[in-house]
């Protein structure tokens, strides 16, 4: 048998009930209100009023002391012909008339007129937040912690709720999860916003605010999604091709063959700096890890580089209108031929066709630097110290497989 103690949450008053709750094998389970209390203001992994309530300490005293009563005669109710009787009586006489009348004047305080030390409200909390990472973030981190918070924000005024730190329990994680399927989120974009909100709170945490210990049991499983990269052929033919109709997709070209050739970041492109290349070296520290690396550059490279020396830099655009404009140079390139991507929302599978091209963005550059380094077979340990990555895992994600390599490994096993 086991005795717990919840709110009243469906309640929308300020002070809800408290009510004592006996279940067990052989039983029913029996509801009893004992007193009202501020539900702000309780813990549900203590099963306490939190030290802020008006009369807490008296107040957990006597619950304490309905515990302790109830397992003393956990043994009498056992052996009870009528079981849900006799629990029925002991309850009546733990909240019997004299003692209700005890426990009010426990907490005289307990009424619509006590103003509380309120907690502090959630979005002052994130700007807070927000306000400490800015200046030790990149532009990116701050801005999928906006979306966070975006998301997070809309979903309490579509649920009609309050969100508060300590509210994070399994069954706001799973209403959470549920609602974000349903409004499509693919799972891939579901699994970074958890990650994104253990951040937060575990930070929160940190900065002496309570959070539900349910934290430690979210997870969302990411799925493999297979990306497009090019082949070594496709970089070249990109080399060779002709934009003088439309010199400023030369320029989107030259940037994005030099990622394909370094393996670096977007971040890392947009900050290249000519003094930074030296012996056909160049040295950097990335912007995302603020990792030193060294990256050999192929005479390929460094003729890009020679063509915008004058700039002291490469004519990087910012992300979005970038990706716009290596869609229409891929196209004019000639990089076709259908590819399919199938993801997940939930259990839900979606499918997508398009053409290479309209695939491509500039992260596709450094995934085809790693696909083709590994296809030539350079050593893993040579292209994480290259690209800057840091653990096997993250190599395997960039990894393309292509239908001639697995026809080959096919051929090779049974020929």
């Amino acid at each position: 048998m086991n005795i717990r103690f919840y709110p009243d949450y469906k309640s929308k008053s300020k002070q809800v009930s408290l009510h004592l709750y006996v279940s067990g094998k052989g039983i029913k389970t029996i509801k009893k209100s004992i007193f009202r209390i501020y539900p702000d203001l309780w813990d549900n992994d203590q099963s306490k009023l939190k030290p802020k309530h008006p009369g807490a300490l008296q107040l957990n005293g006597y619950l304490m002391r309905i515990r302790s009563d109830f397992m003393a005669n956990t043994p009498n109710f056992m052996m009870a012909v009528n079981k849900d009787e006799a629990i029925r009586q002991w309850i009546d006489s733990v909240l019997g008339i004299e003692k209700t009348k005890q426990i009010e004047e426990l907490q005289p305080e307990v009424s619509t007129s006590v103003e509380l030390d309120q907690p502090k409200p959630f979005i002052d909390i994130a700007r807070d937040f927000m306000a400490s990472k800015r200046p030790v973030s990149t532009p990116t981190t701050m801005k999928s912690f906006r979306l966070l918070f975006n998301m997070l924000n809309e979903f309490q005024k579509t649920k009609k709720k309050q969100l508060s730190i300590d509210g994070f329990d399994k069954r706001m994680y799973e209403e959470l999860r549920n609602w974000m399927i349903d409004k499509e989120f693919l799972n891939n974009t579901i699994a970074k916003r958890f990650k994104l909100l253990k951040t937060f709170l575990h930070w929160a945490q940190s900065e002496g605010y309570e959070i539900h210990h349910d934290i430690k049991t979210y997870s969302y499983s990411q799925d493999e999604i297979e990306n497009i990269a090019l082949t070594k052929e496709e970089v070249m033919s990109l080399i060779d091709f002709d934009f003088s109709e439309k010199p400023h997709l030369g320029a989107i070209r030259d940037i994005f063959v030099f990622g394909c050739m370094t393996g670096v970041r977007y971040s890392d492109l947009a900050a290249f700096r000519h003094q930074d290349v030296s012996n056909g070296i160049w040295r950097l520290r990335t912007t995302k890890t603020k990792d030193p690396i060294e990256i050999p550059l192929l005479p390929a490279a460094q003729t890009i580089i020679e063509r915008y020396k004058d700039q002291g830099k490469l004519p990087v655009l910012h992300n979005q209108p970038f990706n716009r404009e290596l869609k229409e140079m891929a196209k004019l390139a000639g990089i076709t031929g259908e590819f399919k991507k199938v993801h997940y929302t939930g259990s839900t599978r979606k499918e997508t066709v398009k053409q290479r091209w309209e695939l491509i963005t500039t992260h596709t550059a450094r995934r085809t630097f790693i696909t083709v380094s590994i296809h030539a077979g350079l050593e893993d340990s040579l292209i994480m110290k290259i690209s800057g990555i840091k653990n096997y895992a993250t190599l395997n994600k960039y990894l393309k497989v292509t239908k001639e390599d697995k026809a080959a490994a096919i051929a090779k096993a049974w020929g």
